[in-house]
C-alpha cells in the first residue's frame, strides 16, 4: 500500500499469546527471476496457517519504526481469506542485460520473454498465446510448465512480410482447482537501465512497464534460419538408469535431472555464410 515503514505480523496462540506459532513474517524474497527482472513483492508474501487444534488464534502486526512513524501512511492492510491461486505475467523483449527494442529481419526470428508471477500457490501450467500480430508473424507454441516462472515467446517472420511496425498483444490461460480457466494479459515491459554481461550476471536490471508491446518487422532479410530437428532429439535418464530415447511428438518432456540432445542446423538466406 506504499507505506514507508517495515511492517512484519505473526500468528499467535490464543491461549498463550507469547507463543509464535508462524515466525516473523516479514520480507517476500520469493524472485521472479535472478537477473532479468525486478519481481512485485507483497512485503510480506501470503502465509498459509493450518490451526494445530480449534480455538482462538491472534495475529499480531508490528513495526520497525512504530516509535516515529505514525499517520495515514502507516496504514497496514491485512487480508485473511482462503487462498485463491492465481497469476500475472510480463512480457518483454529477449534480453538479460541491455537495452534493446523489437526490431525483426524477413525470415528471422524475434524472442521476448514472459514471466509468470505465480500468486498464493498457483502451480498449473499456464499457455501463452500472442494476439493481434501484423501479416506474416506468427508465433511458436509457448507452455510455462508447472510451478516453472518464466518462458520465451518466439516469434516467426516470414520472408515476404511487409516492413511495418505494429502493437500486438500476449495472453496467458490456466485453470484453477476447481477446472475454471484463468485468462490474464502480460503486461509489457522493457530494460531501461542495463548491466555488464560479465560482472553483473546476478544483478537485477532495471525496467519499466510499458503501455505497448511492439513488433517492428524491416524490410532487411535476415541472413539465417535456425531449425530445430525433432526427429533426432534425444532424452537421457538423469538417474543414469537407462538408455536415451528418442523424443516422440512435438513436445520435449524432461523431468529434473534429465538431459535433453536436441540437433538445430542453420539455414543461411545471405550470399556469403561466414
Amino acid at each position: 500500500v506504499g507505506a514507508s515503514g517495515d511492517f512484519f505480523f505473526s500468528v499467535r496462540d490464543g491461549k498463550d499469546p507469547k507463543r509464535d506459532l508462524s515466525g516473523e513474517q516479514d520480507d517476500d524474497n520469493d524472485v521472479l527471476h535472478p537477473s532479468g527482472f525486478f519481481t512485485r513483492t507483497g512485503d510480506p508474501a501470503p502465509y498459509t496457517f493450518t490451526a494445530p487444534e480449534d480455538g482462538k488464534y491472534y495475529v499480531a502486526v508490528g513495526c520497525r519504526e512504530s516509535s516515529y512513524l505514525s499517520g495515514p501512511k502507516a496504514a497496514y492492510r491485512l487480508r485473511v481469506a482462503p487462498a485463491a491461486p492465481d497469476f500475472r505475467a510480463v512480457v518483454m523483449p529477449y534480453t538479460r542485460f541491455y537495452q534493446t527494442g523489437s526490431a525483426a529481419w524477413q525470415g528471422g526470428t524475434h524472442a521476448y520473454h514472459v514471466f509468470a508471477h505465480r500468486t498464493e500457490g498457483y502451480t498449473g501450467a499456464i499457455r501463452v498465446t500472442a494476439e493481434g500480430l501484423p501479416a506474416g508473424v506468427t508465433a511458436q507454441p509457448l507452455t510455462i510448465g508447472p510451478a516453472v516462472r518464466w518462458g520465451a515467446l518466439v516469434l516467426d517472420v516470414a520472408p515476404d512480410a511487409a516492413p511495418t511496425t505494429a502493437t500486438f498483444s500476449v495472453k496467458l490461460s490456466g485453470t484453477d482447482a476447481a477446472g475454471r480457466t484463468l485468462e490474464r494479459h502480460a503486461r509489457p515491459a522493457s530494460v531501461t537501465w542495463g548491466i555488464n554481461a560479465q560482472d553483473g550476471n546476478n544483478v537485477p536490471v532495471l525496467a519499466k512497464l510499458d503501455q505497448s508491446l511492439v513488433i517492428a518487422v524491416r524490410p532487411e532479410k535476415a541472413p539465417f534460419g535456425i531449425k530445430v530437428d525433432l526427429a533426432n532429439a534425444v532424452v537421457k535418464p538423469g538417474s543414469g538408469m537407462g538408455k536415451e530415447e528418442k523424443v516422440i511428438g512435438p513436445l520435449i518432456v524432461l523431468r529434473q535431472g534429465d538431459k535433453a540432445t536436441v540437433p538445430v542446423k542453420a539455414e543461411w538466406a545471405a550470399a556469403d555464410k561466414p
